[in-house]
Order: C-alpha cells, then structure tokens, then sequence
C-alpha cells in the first residue's frame, strides 16, 4: 500500500538501512583512502574538512613520534574528499558540512559530520569557529559619515573634448582609428540608471553617448589608463555583485580595520556600496568605479579604486571622469606610454592605488595620516606607545610575537579601532570609555585580567581572551555589544556557568589546538545553536569490512564515544 514501509525483520526500514550501509562504505572508503598518505610510525590522524558556498576546504596531518606534525605523504590537495564529503552530508540538515576525522594506527577512528557551516575549524587559531547568527555582519563605519554636499566636479562637455582628443591622438600613433562599440543610445542610459537606481553623472553619462565601452570582438582595448571600459550591460552586472559589503567571514573581519582613502575625508570608509558604479576592470578583481556617495570633502562623481585588494577600503583616484580623462591625454602627451601588439600601454598603473598605506612603527612618531602601527617583539620587554599619543588618524596597533605595552594610556586620546598587544597587570584600566574601541586581541598577561574597565567602551564588538588568564569571566556576560568572543574550553565554561555571554553574540570561537569538533557541537548547544550530526566510529581495522561499526547521528550536544 503507498505510503507502507519495508522492515528487515529487526524494525529498521530496508531503505533507511540501505542508506546507513552505503554511508558506512563511505567512512570505510574515506579512512582507507585518507591513511594511504600516513608516515612511518605515526601516533595519531586527523582530517577536518568544512563545503560550503565557496567549495570545499581541508587541513589534516599525522603526528609522529617526536611530537610534530606530517602532512600526508603524496597527497595532493584534497580531490579524494570531494565525494566523500557530499555523501556524508547530514540528511535533512542545510547544504554543505563539517567533518572531522580522527584515527588511531590500530585502524580505530571516530567521525563527526556537523550539517551547514555553522561550526568548522579556524585555520588561524586551530580552534572551531561556531556562527550563531549566519546573517550577521560587523557596521562599517562609513555607513554612518556625512555624505559630501559639493556640487560635481566633472564637466560633460570637456569629457566629450578630452575623449576626441584621446583617440585621435592613439590613432596617429597606431596609423589609423581604431575600433570601438557603437554610442549608447540615450534610452541605454536611461536604462541602466533605472536598473541601477542611481542618476549617473553627467561627464560619465557623455562618455556613454560616444561608446559602449571599448570591448571588440571579446577584447578590451584599455583605452582609459590600466583598465578595460565596460558596457553598459556589463556595467550593471558588476555593480549587482559589487554592490554589497564585502564580507570575509568571522575569523578576519572581526578586527578587520577599514582605512581611510589618500587625500582623507573623500570616500566613505565602507567596502561595497550600491552608490560606487564601475567601470573600468583591471580583468583581476578590481575595478574603478564612480562614486556617487562621497565622504564630506568628497565630490560626487568622484572616481575611486575598489574591488579584490580594496578590502580595508576604497582608493581616491581622481575629482571626477572628466579628470581621470584629463590625466589619460596628459601622459599621452607626455610620451608616457609604449605601442605593442596593435595598442597603446600607458607607462602609468592603478594598481599602486590598490595598496594599503605603509604602516608605521612605535619608535616614532606617526604622521599626520598614519592609520596604522605594527611592531613585532625581538626581545619580548615592554613596548613603550608614548609616541602615539594623540596621533589623529591612528585605527589599528598590532604588537605581535608576545609584545606587551607598558601603558595603554597614550592610546585614549586616539581614535584607535583595533588593537592587539599583550599586556601587564591591570593595564586595561586606560581604555575606559574609549570611543572608537571596537576590537581587542590580548596575547598575553603576567597576571589574570580584569575586565571591568570595558564595561564603559561603546563600541566593543570582538574580543579574543584566549591567551589570558582572565580576574573575572562573569564580566562578559556584561557587554551587551559583543558579537564576536574567542575563549578557551576552561574560560568558556566559566563563562557558561556565570551566565553565558549576551544574546547578541553572533560568533563563537574555542580556542585550542585539541579543540575538538565534538567540544564545539557542545557549545553550540549551550549557545542556542543545537546541531543534529552524523557519528560513526569502529575499534577494528578500517580495511576490515564488516568490522565492528557504529554511525548514527546523535541528538545535539552528545558528547562523542570515547
């Protein structure tokens, strides 16, 4: 009768034991193939693996008798998980998993396949990053400055001047004119602005009405600096995948510091925009855009750099269209340029644009644009921030290799957004009620932190405390703004037992190199985020079929067999 099942005699359906044997095969297959790579003498095997939207990644290694780590042995990447990792997708869970493998050289091994990408390794920390909230992203700040009032600078007709004189002076130099689209007709125009949503300005608008772009036949001729000219069709595309904020995910973005663009004050310190229109490609992820939003001594219209290496913010590149074309015909002009293969290379590049200004160092002091200082420890004393005191466009301050500052002090009266340092006794006190505060990353501690002075930071969204001996975790449960907090399994449930951490919190991460994924399907648990995953485990050799086996998927936060 429809909707009858089939049992085996034992009151499992046929088809779902079916499926448990195929998938056991799977884990079978996985554990041959895996440990095909091993070195000699090996103690123990790990494999982790996370598929998600952007493919599929994985780290594994083999520990040895000295106590480091192997790679396998002629591995390369990871095409033999690829199969493996879809067939063991938890059924009914979210696209996409987590897996993490564990073996022993007697052939026992113990799997755990977690559904989505809620919970995965963090390659940085060696921990597991935990995401509460999948839809949650960090504010920029430019999505709170003052948009520039000023009147364009680009003048239409001077455009259409500029581009006449552009190409006739390639075509003397190329022996004759060369090829372009067609105009776009004014009803294009009208078009993509409404597809758009935007007005485009008028300087870019006439460089339209001479030509689409200037692909031919597949091919851009890069008549505009280093970059090829989009159509208008081709325009609109781009701005759709480039309109949103770039998002890089917890493990970098929670102390990520968008920079602001060279002169300061033009562009909005914020990453995609549906106000910054393309158009131009340097064909490798970055573009020139215009931009229709500036910053307060910005000027719409604006040409700016943004794309692929613009992720801690926009390049200023020019007043307006009609200026970037003034720059193409004075360098050609110039003799700036080389003819090859049939066109015209202009000597001069956007790509230096695409570079984050230099940082500079503790010793000195920083100049007036200085937005970030970098000092890596030599002898691991005391870093002496003196000189940074009142530094004013001051965002980031990274003390690396275990470096620890003498006093926080200098830094109140800068408007420093991130910052990572070791520090001494209660050396936090000076950061009270700092304004612009929004991530903090101790290294290290001579003695347990108090934390108490952050209660009184605003704008405090991460934290990473694992490397400190914390006075009181009980604090955390405090700071209603925290959306990103990294803790070891011990802080963690200290945390847990005062309280837990604030609803807002949109990431976890457990620190620690043994951190296993079953300790993270746990605390994702008591964090709200309960998880049904896949187990499967056997105590004989993993080439022994019909060994010894079980795999069952376990209800959430059930610690693994041991």
């Amino acid at each position: 009768m429809p909707g009858d099942t089939i049992e085996d005699g034992h009151g499992t359906d046929v088809g779902e034991r079916a499926v448990r044997t195929e998938r056991e095969r799977t884990v079978e297959d996985l554990v041959e193939e895996f440990l095909r790579g091993a070195p000699e003498d090996w103690t123990e095997a790990r494999l982790s693996w996370t598929e998600d939207d952007h493919g599929l990644t994985s780290t594994s290694g083999f520990r040895v008798p000295d106590g480091s780590w192997q790679l396998p042995r002629g591995r390369g990447g990871h095409r033999f998980l690829l199969a493996p990792a879809r067939a063991l997708r938890v059924p009914g869970g979210p696209p996409g998993g987590t897996g993490e493998l564990v073996c022993a050289p007697g052939g026992a091994y113990r799997l755990v396949v977690a559904p989505g990408a809620t919970v995965r390794r963090d390659p940085g920390s060696g921990g597991c990053l935990i995401v509460l909230d999948p839809d949650a992203r960090l504010p920029e700040p430019g999505r709170e400055e003052e948009v520039g009032t000023a009147p364009p600078a680009g003048d239409p007709a001077e455009a259409v001047a500029l581009f006449r004189a552009i190409t006739a002076r390639r075509a003397a130099l190329l022996g004759g004119p060369e090829r372009l689209p067609a105009p776009a007709a004014e009803s294009a125009i009208a078009e993509a602005e409404r597809r758009l949503g935007v007005r485009l300005p008028a300087d870019f608008r006439a460089l339209y009405a001479l030509a689409d772009g200037d692909a031919v036949d597949g091919w851009h001729r890069w008549l505009l600096v280093e970059g090829g000219w989009l159509s208008l069709d081709r325009l609109v595309a781009v701005h759709e995948q480039q309109r949103g904020p770039d998002w890089t995910g917890w493990s970098l973005a929670w102390r990520a510091v968008i920079l602001d663009a060279d002169p300061p004050g033009r562009v909005r310190r914020c990453t995609g925009d549906p106000t910054r229109i393309p158009f131009l490609t340097g064909e490798d992820g970055n573009y020139v855009a215009v931009d229709l939003a500036p910053a307060r001594r910005g000027r719409p219209g604006q040409v700016i750099g943004i794309g692929h290496d613009h992720a801690y913010g926009a390049a200023h590149l020019a007043e307006s269209v009609t200026a970037l074309l003034r720059r193409v015909l004075g360098e050609l002009e110039r003799g700036a340029y080389e003819v090859d293969d049939g066109n015209v290379w202009l000597d001069s590049s956007l790509r230096g644009a695409a570079r984050p200004p230099s940082p500079g160092t503790v010793e000195e002091p920083p100049g007036p644009r200085t937005q970030e200082v970098l000092h890596h420890a030599e002898d691991g004393g005391p870093v002496d921030l003196a000189a940074l005191a009142g530094a004013p466009a001051l965002r980031q301050v990274g003390l690396h290799g275990g470096a620890a500052a003498r006093d926080l002090a200098p830094l109140r009266e800068t408007p420093v957004e991130s910052l990572t340092t070791a520090v001494t006794g209660t050396a936090l006190a000076p950061l009270a009620g700092h304004p612009r505060l929004r991530a903090l990353h101790l290294t290290g501690a001579d003695a347990p932190v108090d934390l108490a002075p952050l209660r009184t930071v605003p704008g405090l969204c991460g934290l990473d405390l694992s490397a400190v001996p914390l006075a009181d975790p009980a604090v955390l449960a405090e700071l209603t703004g925290l959306r990103y907090l990294a803790l070891d399994r011990d802080q963690w449930a200290a945390l847990l037992r005062a309280g837990g951490p604030t609803a807002g919190l949109a990431a976890a991460l457990l620190v620690g190199p043994n951190a296993s994924l079953d300790e993270a399907l746990a605390l994702a648990a008591r964090l709200g985020r309960p998880l049904e995953a896949y187990r499967a485990e056997s105590a004989g050799p993993a080439s022994a079929r019909g060994g010894e086996q079980s795999a069952t998927p376990r209800s959430p936060g059930t610690p693994a067999p041991t």
